[in-house]
């Protein structure tokens, strides 16, 4: 029997291993961005979210 700590761990470590799974095949089929695409969208998001940040 797990702890609710120990069950929430596991129920984290899930998740990262299923994100990692994903993030894995969508590099096997090709399905990439570069990282200056990466930093310019999250640049736009933030953007949007807090205007006048800069």
């Amino acid at each position: 029997m797990q702890s609710i700590q120990e069950h929430e761990k596991t129920q984290e470590t899930l998740a990262l291993l299923k994100i990692l799974a994903m993030g894995e095949q969508e590099i096997s089929v090709g399905k990439t961005i570069t990282s200056k695409e990466v930093f310019s969208g999250a640049e736009k998001l933030i953007d949007n979210s807090y205007p006048g940040h800069k």
